[in-house]
């Protein structure tokens, strides 16, 4: 595979696929997002006791470009001040973040089609149970992101001696959670690029998840730059200028993802475009068939060339029946090994959530909480890998070189055609 031809076809796809237009409204559905979220972060942290959010603004100040960070700080401020709601602030931030956040994975879904040229063609109960799945899965572990990333200083100290962990296993954390998050945050990338376009293609973990995440941390540190040093915000927008900017660092990040979906799509394209299916076989045998086939050449000629041709149409079609079989049987046996990996997830759910039934009515908040959550993962991850399982198996069966079959019959049409002519 050439990098060079993929890199080139990005960028046309880039253009020809207005991903200006498909980020900005990802950018409208971010909004909806970010907000509900920083409701369920705050509150959660709150529990914590007063001071707890702190590490959340720095945490913010290092992430967010120019006036954007005061205007995420402030809404932060804000909740803060509505003491002893943490619990009820928690419930319908959730709800609110799962409801929001459910229109920006279907609004992705839409965009990853356009990227990989597909029709939606799934079911209206698929679709949607995927996008709530996803929606739930990316929720998670964002949460779980944005716990990892204030959990630091002070407050790592206290979940530390909280959990039981000693102050060199702090000081690891402090040092190590950002290559953490920045690989959990590909890894959801990676689900988003592979499970929301209707016809998936190439591997799982492209390489798109990864660069999306170097682009962004490297587009948000050049925006600030130019937003502290040569931006002129302020004159043009006035008080609505920390807004702007705000969203402007939105779109750049959606552009950012948009493109790593880009990039997935084109490696899956010139993949297939170095191993093609067999479809112009058809064309290039009565192509040769008709150059070689002259006026003036005699009957044995012509039998010798058309046994010369059929020896060689039935040793490609060995060969392009070789390779069906194997992919074939490797779809089953990964098919195969997602249905037991099911399995094996959906017990450890079922158990799981046993066990958060008992702790509730124990009357344990935390652990119940933990147990429920732990739960629900387990169980989507099953479902998810349920349905990719069953589409795999259906792909493999039945188990014979159907496209070999069928080239060799449409072949051997052909050089009847040519033979009659």
């Amino acid at each position: 595979m050439s990098w060079a031809e993929v890199l080139k076809r990005t960028a046309r796809g880039f253009g020809q696929h207005n991903l200006y237009d498909l980020a900005a409204a990802l950018t409208y559905y971010s909004v909806l997002s970010i907000f509900p979220g920083l409701v369920v972060l705050t509150a959660a942290l709150g529990l914590l006791g007063p001071r707890s959010t702190q590490p959340l603004v720095d945490s913010i100040n290092q992430l967010a470009p120019g006036q954007s960070r005061d205007l995420l700080i402030g809404t932060i401020d804000d909740l803060q001040r509505s003491s002893g709601l943490a619990g009820p602030l928690a419930v319908v931030g959730v709800l609110a973040a799962l409801w929001s956040a459910s229109g920006y994975v279907g609004a992705f879904m839409r965009a990853s089609n356009t990227i990989h040229g597909a029709t939606e063609s799934r079911p209206v109960l698929k679709r949607y149970g995927l996008r709530l799945a996803l929606t739930v899965v990316a929720v998670l572990v964002l949460a779980l992101c944005s716990a990892g990333a204030v959990a630091s200083g002070a407050l790592a100290e206290r979940l530390g001696a909280l959990l039981g962990f000693g102050e060199t296993a702090v000081l690891v954390w402090d040092t190590a959670k950002w290559p953490v998050i920045a690989a959990l945050v590909g890894l959801v990338l990676a689900l988003l690029y592979r499970l929301s376009p209707d016809s998936a293609r190439g591997p799982w973990f492209g390489p798109g998840g990864l660069l999306a995440v170097l682009l962004w941390a490297l587009a948000s540190a050049g925006f600030g730059l130019y937003v502290a040093n040569f931006g002129s915000y302020n004159k043009t927008y006035g008080a609505l200028a920390g807004v702007i900017v705000f969203l402007v660092w939105l779109w750049i990040s959606n552009l950012v993802v948009l493109l790593g979906a880009e990039l997935d799509a084109q490696v899956a394209a010139e993949r297939e475009d170095q191993h093609p299916s067999g479809t112009g076989r058809q064309e290039i045998m009565s192509s040769d068939i008709g150059q070689a086939r002259p006026q003036d050449q005699s009957v044995a000629q012509l039998v010798h060339d058309a046994s010369e041709q059929l020896s060689r149409l039935v040793r490609e079609e060995m060969r392009l029946a070789a390779v069906e079989l194997r992919n074939k049987g490797k779809r089953a046996g990964a098919g195969a090994g997602l249905f037991g990996g099911a399995g094996v997830l959906a017990l450890y759910g079922v158990a799981v959530l046993i066990a958060a039934g008992v702790l509730g009515l124990a009357l344990v908040v935390q652990p119940w909480l933990a147990a429920l959550i732990v739960g629900a993962l387990l169980l989507i991850a099953a479902g998810i890998a349920a349905l990719i399982g069953k589409s795999q198996i259906q792909a493999a069966v039945p188990p014979v070189p159907e496209e070999a079959v069928d080239g060799v019959k449409k072949d051997v049409e052909a050089v009847k055609e040519g033979l009659h002519r």
